[in-house]
This record gives structure tokens, sequence and C-alpha cells, in this order.
């Protein structure tokens, strides 16, 4: 974190390349989720939103939505990405590994029946 609503992101770009961008926090919410948008002189321009739904009791789905603009590399970037990597896998491995985090109360996200002492 930057300040209270800007945040430095370091990404894993096509063909090995990191990628680094900042972005502003346009939303945070405990009953509609996280947005946000890139702010202006980064390698990349992105926005998104995480929402997060309960289903059952103890049981939350959770719906991401992530657009790029101009992707590093241009369009032989995002052509080169798709091909040596699987972005919806490796989101589904982050997202797995995200709730594995929240279930053993290693992150606090506060609002309602957040946990105390969580990091």
């Amino acid at each position: 974190m930057i300040d209270q609503d800007t945040s430095h992101w370091k990404v894993k770009g096509p063909l090995g390349k990191d990628v680094e961008f900042d972005a502003k926090t346009t939303e945070m919410s405990p009953e509609r989720g996280v947005g946000w948008n890139s702010t202006n002189d980064n390698e990349v321009e992105t926005s998104g939103q995480v929402r997060f739904e309960e289903v059952a009791e103890g049981r939350t789905r959770i719906d991401v939505t992530m657009n790029y603009t101009d992707p590093p590399g241009g369009k032989v970037g995002e052509l080169a990405a798709n091909a040596l990597s699987n972005p919806e896998r490796e989101m589904r491995e982050d997202l797995e590994n995200f709730a594995r985090k929240v279930e053993r109360g290693e992150l606090n996200l506060g609002g309602p029946g957040a946990q105390a002492g969580g990091r």
C-alpha cells in the first residue's frame, strides 16, 4: 500500500517480464466487494472488481472481473501470454490460495465477523 487507497502491484507478465502498476481502490465494501482502476503513468492500464456472495452457510462465491488495455508487448505479448500460460487456471489457483489463507485465519479482511488478530 502506498497510501490509504493506492497500492503498488508487480505481476508476472508475458514472456517472463514483470509488469508494475499503481492502482486506486474505487470501492471497498464487505457487502459489495473491491474495485480498482490503475492510475496514469503505468506500463499497463487495468481495472476490475471482486465480488463476494454468500451462497450457503460457510460458502462464498467469488466473482472476479479484470480488464486490461494495451497489454505489455501489445498483441504479440497477449498471444504469447495465452500460449505459454493459462491465465484462467492461474487466477483459480490464486483464489484457492487466498481462500486457504482466509480459512486458516491468516488474513483479517475487516467487516462483520472478522477474526481478531488476523494478519
